[in-house]
Formats: structure tokens, C-alpha cells, sequence
């Protein structure tokens, strides 16, 4: 999973990659990108499953393809947050957009009930992602931040 928060014009994201290994366990690495621009601007941020998140970057990116944005259907635990000039977007699995323009801070992902908890308390959404990794082992304390 993961922890995404967006506040005052800054979404952040933590870097953990997560996945079962059949020989192994549980496995982790702390390089992978969960924001991106989106052609035409914009961006999306993904928690969950990474196929699904690269079928929304599909979706937005060819708005044109009906027959991708069905395929996300399959995906069956994905978050994303989804930020234009036009405002503030949270979705799930049911590809229903939610504007959620109106609020101070928002957080998607394992560690967003922690992350939210910080924010409340006065963190920036840098802080709140540290905080967040801290308590939730899916969530790394490797922070990336971009200013939207």
C-alpha cells in the first residue's frame, strides 16, 4: 500500500513498493514513483494495486479508450487522488471521481488514518507521510513532494 496526502498545494507520497514473493515473503522496495503528470496537466497519485494505477494513467492520459477504463474494474484495492486546475479528485475501484475540492488536506493509502491524524495536528503533507511511516510497515520514510 502506501500513504498519499495532499495539502496546501503539495501532494506527497511516501516510496514503498510492496509484494508477495511465492519464495520469499513479503517483500519491499523504497524506489517507486506514485505521482505523475499527467499529459496535459495535472496529476494522479495511486495507492494499491500498481496495475490499476497504470490503468488510470492509461485512462487519463488516452481519455479516448473506453475499453481500458473498464479494465479497472478488475483492480480491486486502488486510491487515487487527482489534482487539475479545475480542483481536488479522490476515487476508488468503482471509477467514480469525488471532488473533494473543498478540504484542507486529504490522505489515501495504509497509513492514511495516521497521516490524517498528523495533518489534524498541524502537519504539512511532507511531515504527515514521516509520520505516518513510522506506525504503518506498508509506508516508507522516503518522501517525494511535488507543488501542484
Amino acid at each position: 500500500m502506501t500513504t498519499i496526502v495532499y495539502r496546501d498545494g503539495v501532494l506527497a507520497s511516501d516510496t514503498r513498493e510492496t509484494f508477495e514473493d511465492p519464495d520469499c515473503g513479503t517483500r519491499y522496495r523504497d524506489d517507486c514513483e506514485k505521482v505523475f503528470e499527467l499529459v496535459g496537466g495535472g496529476y494522479i497519485a495511486g495507492s494499491g494495486d500498481s496495475a490499476g494505477l497504470d490503468l488510470w494513467l492509461d485512462c487519463f492520459n488516452n481519455p479516448n479508450n473506453e475499453d481500458r477504463r473498464w479494465n479497472l474494474l478488475e483492480y480491486q484495492s486502488h486510491y487515487v487522488l487527482w489534482w487539475d486546475k479545475s480542483g481536488l479528485w479522490v476515487s476508488d475501484e468503482t471509477l467514480v471521481l469525488h471532488d473533494i475540492s473543498g478540504v484542507e488536506f486529504y490522505a489515501i493509502g495504509s497509513g492514511a488514518k495516521v497521516a490524517m491524524g498528523a495533518l489534524h495536528m498541524g502537519a504539512d503533507a511532507e511531515t504527515a507521510v514521516r509520520i505516518a511511516s513510522q506506525v504503518d510497515p506498508y509506508t516508507s520514510n522516503i518522501v517525494r513532494s511535488y507543488r501542484l
